[in-house]
């Protein structure tokens, strides 16, 4: 499966097909702001999307919803995340805030608020760790289990 998302709040699920994507999506999925960021579960069967006003939602690969966060976020998402065991979903946005929710029971693990707009996150160290790029050119790595700051990157 690949995910897309875009300025005309659609979220597409697609099939793959021989490193190609199929004509038409799988689903089509509308929020009610642009699209900033989407997110592909390890096994293809989720995606999240996260837009310009805050909200972040998760499907499954047909399109059906699984959850949706109204204002997750104050400022528009910027970066999404499955873990790949896909237990975790993490978010960040432009407002500096962190969240990092538990998918079996839809509640927040931990959040946090960075002192400056977050641009980009990736997971590392076989989802142990966090990236983020924050609006200054520093990546900040932090645990995964509790948000702790392990390093800082110039």
């Amino acid at each position: 499966y690949g995910v897309t998302g875009s300025w005309d709040s659609t979220l597409r699920v697609w099939a793959l097909r021989e490193s190609c994507l199929e004509r038409e999506p799988l689903a089509s999925l509308e929020f009610d702001d642009e699209l900033r960021a989407v997110a592909l579960g390890a096994a293809g069967f989720v995606a999240a999307g996260g837009a310009a006003d805050g909200t972040v939602a998760l499907y499954d690969s047909r399109g059906a919803a699984v959850a949706r966060w109204d204002g997750a976020h104050a400022d528009a998402v910027s970066g999404l995340a499955l873990t790949r065991d896909g237990r975790r979903l993490v978010s960040c946005a432009l407002d500096g805030s962190l969240l990092v929710r538990d998918l079996r029971t839809q509640t927040p693990l931990f959040e946090h608020t960075r002192p400056r707009a977050l641009h980009a996150l990736a997971l590392a160290g076989a989802d142990s760790l966090l990236a983020l790029g924050a609006a200054d050119g520093r990546v900040e790595l932090l645990s995964l289990a509790d948000g702790a700051l392990v390093r800082t990157l110039p």
